[in-house]
């Protein structure tokens, strides 16, 4: 016997049977309530600024040990392992001060990440110095070691979700850092890399690699870069830029760790209106005497290369002389910084014999008094006995201009004759954007 199949009426089955279930499930799944972490102080304790915790560590010979409920901080996370820049230290900063933990946690920052509030409970944990720093973690063997994994929880507490992270306090002069900046996040403007165009990391360093960040006033400061980074591979930029960290110090020598590439910012390229060394001729540079037989002219002694101007000649001479500077457009570029070195002898420090000054409307060649010059001020100039002094950083950006002129002038009398030698005039700027 065939058996028949109702194929129509097992399809309304099957449509039917769907019908319930899914009526039978709910459409909509309620999302779990957000824990905010909510922190509350113990009865009996004490949160103090962090500067007043450090300053309980007066001797980088021993440890502290920190007995009392009333030695509690709170403070922000600034610094993390997440780039892998940073290894088993967490960095918090408050108002008064920033302080490095030590912990014995890996990828700690997904428990406590970059903005969130900390509040640590510091009894029965040291302060110690490592390389000259002071850092808090635990008493190993006389040394200030990482807080154990298992301990971490008993001495960190979060408190509200993460929120911002501190703004940075801005430098323009490494001249100007201090060991209360130590582990609190600062930003440094107008700085350039020594060695652009290498990787944060070389790989024949051992662990970690030091590169030279050079401010306006030419002088350095260490960032440091973990083989283990996130961007070790990475190239360091050229030109320059502004570049965020947190500073810290190993044996008097500062340090900045940056966290990762967004810590880097805003680099442009390099540009020399002026880089005159003098190298075997008075170079882009011109000369002009008004008075006196004597003239700006190329020198070498000992090394070192110069344009010089005496007036001097079997006695002292009455000159006026220029040295020129070609047409410049300052236009065309932004934030214009210019440096220079001199040496001098004879004559009276201070004199007045030598001055830097700046015009709009000198034609490039003829008598320069037919032209009107503005003095430059904010520079230093030699104190004599022919010791080579660096000017320090001119300030150019409030000159504007296409066709701009800067010049040194020299000034002798009868009774009164210096010898001036200049080298290294260099105006940097980088283009307008």
């Amino acid at each position: 016997m065939k058996l028949k199949i109702n194929f129509q009426a097992i399809l309304l089955l099957l449509i039917g049977g769907a019908a319930f279930i899914s009526g039978c499930v709910k459409q909509d799944f309620e999302s779990p309530a957000l824990i905010i972490p909510k922190y509350t102080i113990p009865a009996g304790s004490k949160v103090i600024p962090v500067s007043q915790l450090l300053a309980l560590h007066t001797d980088a010979s021993r440890l502290d040990t920190l007995k009392s409920d009333t030695t509690d901080v709170m403070g922000v996370v600034i610094g993390t392992d997440q780039s892998g820049n940073i290894y088993k230290n967490i960095i918090i900063q408050d108002a008064s001060g920033g302080l490095m933990i030590n912990l014995d946690r890996v990828s700690y920052y997904t428990q406590y990440p970059l903005g969130q509030r900390v509040y640590v409970r510091c009894k029965g944990l040291v302060l110690g110095s490592y390389g000259g720093m002071t850092q808090l973690g635990i008493n190993n063997a006389g040394a200030v070691g990482r807080i154990p994994n298992i301990l971490i929880d008993t001495y960190l507490f979060n408190d509200s979700l993460p929120g911002l992270v501190p703004a940075p306090k801005i430098f323009r002069k490494f001249s100007n850092l201090s060991s209360s900046d130590w582990c609190k996040l600062v930003q440094f403007q107008n700085v350039s890399f020594a060695d652009s165009g290498q990787t944060y990391y070389l790989s024949t360093d051992a662990s970690a690699t030091n590169h030279n960040l050079i401010d306006s006033t030419s002088a350095t400061l260490v960032v440091r870069t973990s083989k283990y980074a996130s961007f070790a591979n990475n190239i360091l930029p050229n030109g320059i830029g502004t570049v965020t960290g947190i500073l810290t110090n190993f044996n008097g020598t500062n340090q900045l760790v940056i966290r990762d590439l967004n810590d880097i910012k805003n680099f442009a390229p390099v540009y020399y209106l002026i880089n005159e060394p003098f190298t075997t001729t008075l170079g882009a540079f011109t000369q002009y005497s008004v008075t006196g037989a004597q003239t700006w002219h190329w020198a070498t002694y000992s090394g070192s290369t110069y344009a010089t101007m005496s007036g001097y000649s079997g006695g002292n001479i009455e000159n006026e002389d220029w040295l020129l500077s070609p047409s410049l457009n300052f236009d065309q570029y932004t934030g214009e910084i210019m440096k220079f070195r001199t040496a001098m002898k004879y004559g009276t420090v201070g004199d007045g014999s030598l001055t830097l000054l700046y015009s709009h409307n000198y034609t490039g060649s003829g008598n320069p008094n037919a032209a009107t010059w503005t003095p430059l001020t904010g520079y230093t100039l030699s104190t004599g006995n022919w010791t080579w002094t660096d000017s320090g950083v001119l300030d150019l950006s409030q000159i504007t201009g296409t066709n701009v002129y800067i010049a040194f002038k020299y000034i002798s009398t009868t009774s009164s004759a210096a010898t001036w030698e200049l080298t290294n005039i260099t105006i940097r700027t980088t283009p307008v954007q």
